[in-house]
């Protein structure tokens, strides 16, 4: 059971490997607290890539399912800063969570430097700003919480960690590990389409945003997973908002 477990962690940062698509909402507060709602969809492609390796290490998908929600309900015993609301797997390839945290400044307090200081929240006046900052040591803090990180599927599907890959030869590396398991010529578009999608909704008047678009009362930002995992340089998203 330990070869499946993945501990998926809040914000824009919620990453497992290419190949799949993170969509996360976010409700917060002037103060710093919040929800978020988080769905994790794998490509078939990439189900079935990993669910081969598992089984040729020696471990095995039980019905199918690569998510094992009693095992990720244990990992969040260990971050006290996020409570789950609710943890399902409603299909094999599929995760949704709920979760609550009380201030999303200490979200990141548990790992090792370089993820924790992710989100920062500036106090001006009754304006907050909200600024989540995407550096390369940070992004791997964040794969290492995942227990997949030391086991040779990320070894396999991970770009090198000196930056010497850009993000177009690390969508080629990848279509050429998982062709098999797509139709033919397939993969390059699947994985290159393969992105995180985060809203943001502050509890108040939206003045101005970074990175993103605001849309119905939020603000929507969207990043490639290919381009997340070769970050060379920061990446900086923020929200201005005037609480209520």
């Amino acid at each position: 059971m330990k070869h499946m477990r993945k501990l998926v962690a809040v914000a824009a940062v919620v990453v497992l490997f290419g190949g799949c698509a993170v969509h996360q909402d976010l409700v917060i507060t002037g103060d710093g607290a919040g929800t978020t709602d988080v769905l994790v969809d794998l490509d078939t492609m990439l189900y079935e890539y990993i669910s081969d390796l598992l089984i040729a290490i020696g471990g095995e998908p039980v019905n199918g399912d690569l998510f094992d929600t009693a095992d990720l309900l244990r990992a969040f015993e260990t971050h006290p800063e996020l409570t789950p609301l609710s943890v399902q797997s409603p299909e094999p390839r599929r995760l949704q969570l709920a979760l609550r945290f009380e201030d999303i400044e200490r979200v990141f307090e548990t790992p090792a430097a370089g993820a924790e200081d992710l989100f920062e929240m500036v106090h001006n006046g009754d304006e907050r700003t909200l600024r989540v900052v995407l550096t390369p040591p940070g992004v791997r803090q964040i794969l290492s919480l995942s227990p997949l990180y030391d086991t040779m599927i990320a070894d396999a599907l991970l770009p090198p960690d000196n930056g010497d890959m850009s993000a177009d030869e690390y969508r080629d590396y990848l279509a050429w590990a998982l062709e098999e398991y797509a139709p033919p010529g397939e993969a390059p578009e699947r994985i290159g389409d393969a992105r995180i999608e985060l809203s943001i909704q502050p509890e108040g008047e939206i003045r101005s945003q970074e990175g993103g678009r605001i849309t119905d009362g939020q603000v929507q930002y969207s990043i490639r997973l290919t381009e997340l995992l070769t970050l060379r340089e920061p990446r900086t998203y923020a929200v201005t908002y005037r609480t209520n």
